[in-house]
């Protein structure tokens, strides 16, 4: 249960609503979406309204497409090539990693750790497919190596990580 946050996750997918909501009402710098989604891109704008910076980054022409129309003075979105050629100038108070392909994730834990106050890694550690998930070992090892970390079970077999260098993130648990 986390406190002060009352939402329902009917399935898989909403699994990172309750914890990223969480980590955005224990902060108040900006925020950076890394990889636009069906419930994430809508709730971090609406969280944001009307004025705390969002940024939201995707590298999928179609993902891109779906969510550009939130685009507005406070919510940035761009359409990326590589997340390895992103500069990821600033400091952010969350990072939300939703990214595609998987296995870019690992290399944005490390490339902004030292840049944010927290980072949420939705579809942490999942394991159904390993073909198509292909950094579930090095992104629970990502995971682990932060002092303050907490894994959020909303539905069984689908994690959220909250991991964090200077933030006590145990207030999020299963």
């Amino acid at each position: 249960m986390i406190e002060g946050v009352c939402l329902t996750v009917h399935e898989p997918a909403m699994s990172h609503m309750a914890p990223l909501a969480w980590a955005l009402n224990q902060t108040s710098g900006p925020i950076l979406e890394c990889g636009a989604g069906m419930y994430s891109t809508p709730l971090l704008h609406a969280l944001c309204w009307p004025s705390r910076p969002l940024v939201t980054l995707e590298t999928h022409p179609q993902w891109y497409a779906a969510v550009a129309g939130f685009a507005n003075e406070y919510h940035t979105i761009r359409k990326i090539e590589a997340w390895r050629d992103e500069p990821f100038d600033g400091m952010w108070s969350v990072v939300f990693i939703d990214s595609r392909p998987r296995k870019s994730r690992v290399a944005l834990i490390e490339r902004l750790r030292d840049r944010a106050d927290v980072i949420v890694l939705h579809d942490y550690g999942a394991t159904k497919d390993r073909s198509k998930r292909g950094c579930v070992g090095p992104e629970i090892k990502s995971v682990r190596s932060f002092p303050n970390s907490a894994i959020y079970t909303a539905i069984k077999n689908n994690h959220t990580a909250l991991m964090s260098d200077r933030f006590d993130v145990s207030g999020v648990n299963a």
